[in-house]
């Protein structure tokens, strides 16, 4: 699998499975199905980008640049809702819709309670209580619940609180577009960017977590250099003296291919800004020596 790139094996995905898992979800919808094949949907990324079962699925969908698989099965639902409502009453699938509402209203768990609930959730419960056919008929479903989840991911990504391990993360992913760095077409150096990224990674920060006791994370310091650091990620790609020779021949490199930037004085003044600047930049020969130097960094730590 490590051999296809990932955002053909996303493209395969969506033309060749997906519209299997998701044939007839509009009848047959209910949130535990949908979990199910979220699931399925998750592992298969994971699979794909080669990170730990354990990596945040937010950092693995912001990398590909993916909403939930529930988000097109709750889009049928709702479009097949709409067309539904806008049928002749004589309509032997509105006569059935018809009962299952009147069965609803009196306090039945039905097929409509499954609608109302996922309008709710998108704030769309207004379309229920105004009952305007042409309203609801002409409402773009797609549009508003990719923009939901898209909005949802972003902003859960920069919320420390819903999952610390992504501290770092949050720091230079500020969109929902797949990551340029997934075209690299060797695919060591692409998985060790992308384990890297997503904190899928053995480095201090994250072995503390999973030490018994529990390591503080301002205790996780380097074992492999004298800095007496935080061995994150930052540290690991700037500062690791471990890392020193490989360091200076992938700067060497690198800093003709960004002329306007002095990585050297911006290492000393601003780490922070050269650590987001090197994770954000798009030049392809650059994210694969980087990719490069971190494969190279962890063989040498023997990780």
């Amino acid at each position: 699998m490590e051999q296809i790139p990932p955002i053909l094996a996303c493209t395969l995905f969506d033309s060749l499975v997906s519209p299997i898992l998701e044939y007839g979800c509009p009848v047959w919808y209910t949130q535990n199905n949908a979990k199910q094949l979220e699931t399925t949907h998750i592992k298969f990324l994971k699979n794909i980008l080669r990170v730990k079962t354990q990596t945040a699925t937010l950092a693995v969908l912001g990398e590909l640049g993916r909403i939930p698989l529930t988000a097109k099965l709750h889009i049928r639902l709702l479009s097949y809702w709409a067309r539904l409502i806008s049928l002749p009453e004589s309509n032997l699938l509105k006569i059935s819709y018809n009962m299952l509402l009147d069965l609803h209203l009196l306090g039945t768990k039905t097929w409509c309670s499954q609608i109302i609930n996922t309008l709710k959730y998108y704030n769309l419960q207004h379309l229920w209580e105004n009952k305007d056919k042409d309203q609801i008929k002409k409402f773009n479903f797609k549009k508003h619940i990719q923009t939901f989840h898209q909005n949802s991911i972003k902003k859960d990504i920069q919320d420390s609180n819903i999952l610390p391990k992504l501290r770092t993360y949050k720091l230079f992913k500020t969109d929902m577009n797949p990551e340029k760095y997934l075209l690299i077409s060797i695919p060591k150096y692409r998985i060790s960017l992308t384990q890297f990224r997503t904190s899928s990674h053995c480095l201090e920060i994250e072995r503390g977590r999973y030490h018994k006791p529990k390591i503080p994370a301002n205790q996780r310091f380097c074992k492999y250099c004298d800095l007496h650091e935080i061995d994150d990620e930052i540290h690991f790609l700037l500062n690791c003296n471990h890392n020193l020779k490989l360091r200076l021949e992938l700067f060497r490199y690198i800093q003709p291919l960004i002329p306007n930037i002095d990585i050297e004085h911006l290492k000393l003044v601003k780490p922070i800004e050269l650590f987001i600047f090197l994770m954000t930049i798009e030049n392809l020969s650059v994210l694969t020596a980087i990719g490069k130097f971190i494969s190279k960094s962890f063989t040498n730590r023997n990780l």
